[in-house]
This record gives structure tokens, C-alpha cells and sequence, in this order.
């Protein structure tokens, strides 16, 4: 069912799946590839919590500061008891882009 989902792209399906199997680490990886169809903040929220790789914690940082910024700090709070703190700032500083030039 999983690879069918997949191969149809179905991916709010397949999200579905995976967090009913119990694969948060699938899921929250698949909500981060595909955000238009499969992005929910709080069932991202409700999924990074249950993560067992914390290098997904990364990329979700990443994924908010592109997409998401505004509710990054709600996402922040759930994750903070298992992120190195100093990773997450040099992180951001590298993510962080410059003041549009006035024309």
C-alpha cells in the first residue's frame, strides 16, 4: 500500500500511512519533501516529537526557516529537550538571508 501510495503520489496518503504504522521518521520526511499536498504544522508538530533520527529535527528546522518561519519557535519548543542548541543557531545564522535592496 505504501509503494503504491508512492508511485501514484498520493502523499497526504501515504503520510497517513506511515504515521498509522507508526514510521514518524517516514512521515516527517514526507511532509517536508512534498509541502503542498501533505504538510499539516500540527500534525508535523505531533510527528517530529515521536522522530527516532534526529538529523530529521535539522532538516525540519531548515524546512521552517524556508517555508514556515513564523511558526518556527512553536516547532522549536516541542523539539528542544533533544537538539544540540548551538548546532541550531549556527544553522540558522547560515539560513539567515540579507535585507532586500532598495530599488
Amino acid at each position: 500500500m505504501l509503494k503504491a501510495c508512492s508511485d501514484q503520489a498520493q502523499w497526504s496518503e501515504l503520510v497517513f500511512l506511515y504515521l498509522h504504522y507508526d514510521e514518524f521518521d517516514n512521515a516527517a520526511t514526507s511532509m517536508i519533501a512534498h509541502p503542498i499536498e501533505a504538510f499539516e504544522h500540527v500534525k508535523f508538530k505531533d510527528t517530529i516529537a515521536k522522530v527516532t533520527n534526529t538529523e530529521i529535527f535539522y532538516k525540519a528546522i531548515d524546512f521552517y526557516l524556508k517555508q514556515q518561519p513564523l511558526l518556527l519557535n512553536d516547532l522549536l519548543a516541542v523539539m528542544s529537550q533533544r537538539l544540540d542548541h548551538v548546532r541550531v543557531i549556527s544553522q540558522a545564522r547560515r539560513r539567515e538571508r540579507p535585507p532586500p535592496i532598495p530599488t
